[in-house]
């Protein structure tokens, strides 16, 4: 295991945030117009839908295997900290944390393995094998189509 310089830490914290930002626009810009719409002609506010799916997203983005699409662009991993993978309810508690990103920025500087989000899911950041971002669209599908099957 090869030590996590402060530049790929803080650039994959910077990338996953982006990337949820762009989520967002992609997201909000639609919902917003259906929802002036709603609001307009039947009184109906939606605008608090763009949030929850917004904040579930940011939540659970290490869902699959404990890789965001940054961890999987840097070569990153959510751990349990005995190394085995963590769980997705770990991910999820890790993530509660998003709304203190600049606290968590602040303790990555001093720390490169374990954020504040990690303390309180027993996890930690390990170097991995980086792998094509696409491998989280298959990840998707595969899922969908195991609870379609259930």
């Amino acid at each position: 295991m090869k030590d996590i310089s402060l530049t790929q830490r803080i650039g994959s914290m910077l990338f996953d945030f982006f990337i949820i930002c762009a989520f967002a626009g992609v997201v909000g810009i639609p919902i917003s117009v259906i929802g002036f719409f709603s609001k307009r002609y039947f009184d109906i506010d939606v605008k608090w839908i763009t949030g929850i799916i917004i904040f579930g997203i940011g939540l659970n983005k290490d869902y699959f295997r404990g890789k965001s699409i940054a961890k999987r662009a840097f070569g990153f991993v959510v751990l349990k900290k005995n190394g085995s993978s963590a769980t997705r309810l770990q991910c999820f508690i890790r993530n509660t944390t998003i709304l203190l990103a600049p606290l968590e920025v602040f303790i990555s500087l001093f720390s490169r393995q374990r954020r504040l989000g990690d303390l309180l899911a027993g996890t930690k950041i390990e170097d991995s094998y980086t792998e094509p971002i696409s491998f989280i669209v298959d990840e998707i599908k595969s899922e969908l189509r195991n609870n379609n099957d259930a």
